[in-house]
């Protein structure tokens, strides 16, 4: 949704859609007539074509009332929120389980026995593996995090667990999906297609042929790899949708009320990022607390660190 203003009083004047754009031309589609405030000095209809105007994005009605969603959901009393709430409220430290027979376990033997990973990362890994809540990972700039939650993956795909990919652009989300896209690995991306890095819109739902809700759910039942940015998670594609892990990178860069929304949709969940790096952007005057990222509030907790 986006918001009508006049360039020289800065006046909000009307919401609406964007439908149309062109080289010449902007289309946008009101609810009611379009009607100048009596200060602007305009009165007449004609005088509109007069008027400069400024199209801006209602912040209101998509992240922040995502936002608010995402707190709301946390407070509720439910099994999945008491839990969420121990850990990112209450920071209770993250329990690995150390009884798991690492011999016997296929996924952890693939882990150790692969030779594109370093001691370091098969270590980050094992400890993603063994998770019963949640598991951070932190790497310095270049350490190949990304490159390690490839490997992840296909550790969980092992085990048949199903996986949530989250991020907050689409830009981290899709450089994890096309090294997945090269290990032929299936998933299925949530999101407009032309905002989908182009080696992978054949997975978008949205680019696909599909014909009935039958098959549409059909097909999400079948792919055990989702990847949705943390914004978009809100699609009626995953409602009652459950996974056994999520995975969120680059959530250094994610304030905690974004950060909420995935988090829900799983049992453990990992975050991969360094709070070192670029904090989270806003451009509102609050609580600062409000927007840490949630990888720094849980950061004082056990880490799991790849050196360079």
């Amino acid at each position: 949704m986006q918001i009508l203003w006049t360039e020289s009083s800065h006046l909000p004047v009307i919401k609406g859609f964007i439908t149309d754009i062109s080289r010449f031309h902007v289309s946008v589609s009101f609810p009611k007539r379009l009607r100048l405030p009596p200060n602007t000095g305009f009165s007449l209809p004609t005088d509109l074509y007069q008027v400069v105007w400024r199209i801006v994005k209602d912040e209101v009605a998509t992240s922040f009332g995502i936002m608010r969603f995402n707190l709301v959901q946390l407070f509720l009393q439910s099994a999945q929120s008491d839990h969420l709430r121990k850990m990112i409220v209450d920071l209770e430290a993250p329990r690995f389980d150390s009884g798991c027979i690492l011999s016997q376990d296929p996924a952890i033997s693939y882990i150790w026995s692969e030779r594109n990973l370093n001691d370091d990362q098969r270590r980050a890994i094992v400890k993603i593996l063994t998770a019963k809540d949640y598991a951070l990972i932190l790497g310095m700039p270049g350490t190949g995090k990304t490159s390690t939650m490839v490997y992840a993956v296909k550790a969980l795909l092992m085990r048949g667990a199903s996986v949530l990919l989250t991020s907050y652009t689409n830009s981290a989300v899709d450089n994890l999906l096309i090294k997945l896209n090269t290990q032929g690995i299936d998933f299925v991306r949530i999101g407009r297609c032309n905002v989908v890095h182009e080696e992978i819109r054949g997975h978008c739902i949205s680019g696909m042929e599909i014909q009935s809700v039958e098959e549409l759910k059909m097909k999400l039942d079948q792919v055990k790899i989702v990847a949705v940015t943390c914004l978009g998670i809100t699609s009626p594609l995953l409602a009652n949708k459950k996974f056994d892990v999520c995975i969120m990178d680059e959530a250094g860069q994610t304030n905690l009320p974004v950060s909420l929304g995935p988090l829900l949709f799983a049992s453990v969940f990992v975050l991969v990022g360094d709070h070192y790096q670029l904090p989270p952007l806003v451009q509102v005057y609050l609580d600062p607390a409000f927007f840490f990222p949630i990888f720094k509030v849980n950061a004082v907790k056990q880490i799991i660190y790849i050196p360079s």
